[in-house]
Formats: structure tokens, C-alpha cells, sequence
């Protein structure tokens, strides 16, 4: 049995530089929609999704320079989308951008053609659906409306719930309308169907033609959206947040991050799908390196791409997200220095800064956190020894020589580091004469020690060379936009 939900649709397509003092390489279109006002009066939605389209008009227009149609409750019909969508949106070219934006009703029904692995199209629901024999419009058929388009660059942002259930939290109470049992629908339940749908079905089957598309969707599968003051939560955060953007720049990853913060508390957690890198209504992307900033359970985090040198006592500078990469090898222009701690494969957490250099409490989600100077680690050689177990593992005893030979040097301390695992450095076996092996990475042969009661002394010794010269070589690496400490 399928079930109406209340759902906001934004449609951001072909979007192009909008960034602060760059001048626009074509035109901005945008068709907003809200229905609140339905020709089937139980489903009516009062006035939030026409207060919706005001805002979302009122951000485009004043701080991105879109030129704005609206259709709002009785002129939302689905015909009169339909011959908006392609008499307006139709005449932009590549370089232009356009913005779809709809508030209304959502639904879902069943499965005509077999591409649904629940069962369920989804739809969006018009002033005229379901009366004198107008249906939906199915995410299969708006997928052929969005291929039409000519424009380069499609943003699809859904504000709605994603749920089986298809409830939509409107000031406090669950709103939806049932539709008839679909038998499809009742035999892939029997069969246990238990996975969770993603709202990006929406732009899904158009990443395949070369368009470069962004989706923003309000919530999870089996999440309700919800509706408060008379406007949706969602589009409050979004347009809260893009209100912001007319000076700095941010990624549509960065976008998300703020967003999510301002809806979390509600329940609901956003889905941001596609090209995030890209900088947000531009074509470019952003080139900056370096971890994003974020905020979990009260505590301010990093993370990113694991690196060399990104670990504990890592010393990153931050800067705020819109800046640019020549403001980021700048040290003056960043926020704060704060030193990382408790990293693990490319997430951390940041201790308290020195006195002196600012707080945690200056930090802002989306934040670029820029390494200045690596942690230890990056210069630390790790080493393993190959367990007796193994083909060419060393034995208990020698192995326990080896370990207590390297654990024990002082001129070792700081430089080589003993491991367990296949991640190390350095590894240490037997050949098949009894000599031990010095495997560098990718496990090439380095050098062969004979087996000899000074054996651990040997290695240890070259442990130490081996140390000295990655260390030697890291410092004579090339510092390719990294900005040193202040003093």
C-alpha cells in the first residue's frame, strides 16, 4: 500500500560560476513550485510551501543573480510544470544554469516497468493529481524531462520524506493520503526485501549522460521531513546557508555539512549525492588540500584522505572553507593552529590549542584544517618480523633477540618503531640459508644479514641507516604550497 508524503523538491540544473567577483558565463534560470493547495482538499498543506518558494526566490534572485518563474498552488498543475519546465528551462544552453525548485506533495506507486529493485516509482504530486484521471509525475518520467535539458550542470534537491511510510511532519502532525494495494509491492515483501533506498533515484539514471548533477535531499529512507512555522526545516537550513556564500565559496560537501548541522536536532539527516567537490552553482572544483572540519556529539573533528604525516601531534592551520589556495599557503591568513590527536585512518579529533592560539570555539563546520608540520609518525620506520608460522618466519627465540636488540637502542628510539601486520615499513624474514632479510617496501630485498651471534646488532645498525635516510629524504621533499609555523 503506497502513501502520500509531503515533499520539497529543488532542482538546481547546469549550475555555473557564482562566486564573488567573477563575472557570470551565462544566463540563471529558475522555476520554483509550491503546492500547498490541492484541487483533493485533504491533502491541502496550508501556506509553508508557498513561503518556501518566497525564500528560495528571495536567495537566488538577491545573492546569485537568477532570473525566477513561479508557479504556486492552482497554477501548479502538472500540465503547467511540464510546459514551464520546457518552454522556460528548455532555452538554456550549456553555459547557463538553472534551478528547479518544487514544494508539494510526494508519493509513491507502484512499479511499471521492473527498475525498481522495492517495487515503488516515486512521484511528486500536483494541484490537479489524481482528479479527472491526471497522475503523478514519476521519477522515471522526470528523469526523461531532465535528460531534455541542454544545460551541463544539474543540482536535484528533494525535500521530502523517503520513507515506505511517506509521512511528512507538518507542525507537529503526520499528513499523508493511502493509495490502493499493489499487489507487486505485497509479493517483494514476502520475499524479505530489507534494503534502504537512497533519494538519489531521482538524478540517478542522467549521471550516465555526461551532465555533471548534484542531488540535495532532505532526509533518509524512513525519515519524516518536516514542516515548522510554516516553512520546512530543510529549505530554512538551505537557504540559511546559502545566504552566506555571496563572499565565500563553498563546496556542495561543505554546503552539506552546515546544513545537516542546522537540521540534526530534528531528526533529520540529509543527503547530499554527486560531484560535492564542486564549488557550489560554479563550474569549478575545489583544488584545496587538506581535512574538513566537523562537529560530532559536541566535538569538534577532522578528517580526509589518509596521508603521510597526518597523525598524532600533526600541527594543521585552519582556514576558513571559502578561502582560496593563495590564502591557504599564507600562515597569516589562517583562523588558529591546533594540534591533532587520537587520528586513525584519516579521522581525528583536535586537542586544545595553546594559549595564544585561539580557541575551538572560533572553529566553523566546513573549516580547512592544512597541514604545517607532519606528526612523528612521518618519519618514524616501522618494521614487522615475519611470525615462525609463516614461510620465512624467524623463530621464537631469534625473533625475541631481535626485538629486544631493537627496543632496547637508544639510537633507535624515536626513528624505528617494532609493528605487527602486513602495513609496516620495513619487514624482516628468514631465506631459505637461515640469514635474515631486510624487506623494504613493496618488500624488496634491501640487504642480507648472516646469521651470527652479533646478528641483532646488525640489523639494528641498519635499521638505523635505513631510518636516518627516509627521514633525510622527507626533509629534502619540496614544500609545494605548505606553510610553516609562525615562531
Amino acid at each position: 500500500m503506497s502513501l502520500f508524503w509531503k515533499s520539497h523538491l529543488i532542482l538546481c540544473c547546469c549550475l555555473m560560476p557564482s562566486i564573488a567577483g567573477e563575472k557570470p558565463e551565462g544566463r540563471r534560470l529558475a522555476l520554483l513550485v509550491g503546492v500547498g493547495d490541492y484541487a483533493q482538499n485533504k491533502l491541502d498543506l496550508g501556506e509553508g510551501p508557498s513561503n518556501d518558494v518566497v525564500n528560495m526566490k528571495r536567495v537566488l534572485t538577491t545573492h546569485y543573480g537568477f532570473t525566477v518563474k513561479t508557479l504556486l498552488d492552482r497554477q501548479a498543475t502538472r500540465s503547467g510544470f511540464t510546459n514551464a519546465f520546457h518552454t522556460f528551462l528548455g532555452q538554456a544552453r550549456s553555459e547557463d544554469q538553472v534551478v528547479v525548485y518544487f514544494s508539494g506533495h510526494g508519493s509513491q506507486v507502484c512499479d511499471r516497468n521492473g527498475d525498481e529493485e522495492d517495487g515503488f516509482d516515486e512521484t511528486l504530486v500536483f494541484h490537479d493529481s489524481r482528479v479527472a484521471g491526471v497522475g503523478d509525475l514519476v521519477d522515471d518520467e522526470f528523469n526523461e524531462m531532465l535528460a531534455s535539458l541542454r544545460a551541463g550542470h544539474v543540482v536535484v534537491i528533494l525535500d521530502a520524506c523517503n520513507s515506505g511510510t511517506g509521512r511528512r511532519e507538518t507542525t507537529g502532525h503526520a499528513k499523508w493520503a493511502r493509495d490502493e494495494d499493489c499487489e507487486r509491492v505485497v509479493a517483494r515483501k514476502e520475499k524479505g526485501f530489507k534494503g534502504e533506498k537512497s533519494p538519489s533515484f531521482w538524478i540517478g539514471k542522467n549521471h550516465s549522460s555526461g551532465r555533471q548533477i548534484v542531488g540535495l535531499f532532505a532526509a533518509r529512507d524512513g525519515q519524516v521531513a518536516i514542516i515548522r512555522e510554516k516553512t520546512s526545516v530543510f529549505t530554512d537550513a538551505l537557504v540559511s546557508v546559502l545566504s552566506q556564500l555571496e563572499t565565500r565559496s563553498l563546496t556542495y560537501e561543505q554546503l552539506s555539512m552546515r546544513v545537516k548541522a542546522r537540521v540534526s536536532s530534528f531528526g533529520q539527516e540529509p543527503v547530499f549525492d554527486g560531484d560535492l567537490d564542486r564549488l557550489v552553482f560554479s563550474r569549478k572544483r575545489s583544488t584545496a588540500i587538506g581535512w574538513m572540519v566537523n562537529k560530532q556529539s559536541e566535538e569538534w573533528t577532522v578528517s580526509g584522505v589518509p596521508l603521510p604525516g597526518w597523525s598524532n601531534g600533526t600541527v594543521v592551520a585552519i582556514y576558513r572553507a571559502g578561502s582560496r589556495l593563495e590564502q591557504m599557503s599564507d600562515p597569516k591568513a589562517a583562523v588558529m593552529k591546533l594540534v591533532l590527536e587520537d587520528v586513525d585512518k584519516g579521522f581525528g579529533y583536535f586537542a586544545e590549542p595553546e594559549k595564544g592560539e585561539g580557541n575551538l570555539a572560533q572553529l566553523e563546520i566546513g573549516d580547512r584544517a592544512i597541514l604545517i608540520r607532519p606528526g612523528s609518525d612521518l618519519f618514524r620506520l616501522t618494521v614487522c618480523l615475519k611470525s615462525a608460522g609463516e614461510r620465512g618466519g624467524i623463530p621464537t627465540k631469534r625473533a625475541n633477540a631481535l626485538k629486544q636488540a631493537i627496543g632496547s637502542s637508544l639510537r633507535l628510539k624515536g626513528l624505528v618503531q617494532l609493528v605487527d601486520g602486513k602495513h609496516a615499513d620495513f619487514e624482516l624474514d628468514l631465506d631459505h640459508a637461515g640469514d635474515i632479510r631486510v624487506l623494504g617496501p613493496q618488500r624488496l630485498l634491501r640487504v642480507r644479514i648472516s646469521a651470527s651471534k652479533q646478528e641483532a646488532e646488525d640489523v639494528s645498525w641498519n635499521l638505523w641507516l635505513h631510518a636516518v635516510q627516509k627521514h633525510l629524504l622527507i626533509q629534502r621533499l619540496p614544500k609545494h604550497r605548505k606553510a610553516r609555523p609562525s615562531q
